[in-house]
């Protein structure tokens, strides 16, 4: 969008409408997030009973501390956050989309070769895609 004319009144328009998009949509994105960490921390570590006024303020607490941490991040990390995307993307991507699918196709449906062969790329390209990210991190 900073390619685009700044005085075009459609691209004020357009600018506008992606804020207005980032804002209501980050609720939606970091909600999983907080439902892990709630999970993991009050369920599972402290066993804390749902519903206590306690609990209750530990859980804004830690969303405050998940919101600030994404908040220093991201202004630490400004002028590098489009190759912490590319590595994130990588690591997460063929993780998700290849490897998991296809350990999870081997286990159910049976030994199949294929499901090796796409695993083992998945790792391959997880290892090589990284290696490109990490060699121009500094381009």
């Amino acid at each position: 969008m900073l390619e685009m004319p700044a005085s075009d009144p459609v691209i004020q328009l357009v600018k506008g409408l992606y804020c207005f998009n980032l804002l209501f949509s980050y609720p939606l994105t970091i909600y999983p997030t907080n439902v892990v960490i709630d999970n993991i921390l009050f369920d599972r570590i402290l066993k804390l009973q749902e519903g206590s006024t306690h609990r209750y303020w530990l859980e804004n607490f830690s969303r405050i501390c998940v919101l600030v941490i994404g908040i220093l991040l991201a202004v630490f990390f400004y002028d590098q956050l489009d190759k912490i995307l590319a590595l994130m993307g990588t690591i997460l991507g063929t993780t998700v989309v290849l490897f998991i699918p296809a350990c999870c196709h081997y286990r159910i449906m049976g030994r199949s070769h294929v499901d090796v062969f796409i695993a083992c790329y998945s790792i391959v390209m997880l290892i090589l895609v990284s290696s490109i990210v990490f060699s121009n991190w500094n381009k």
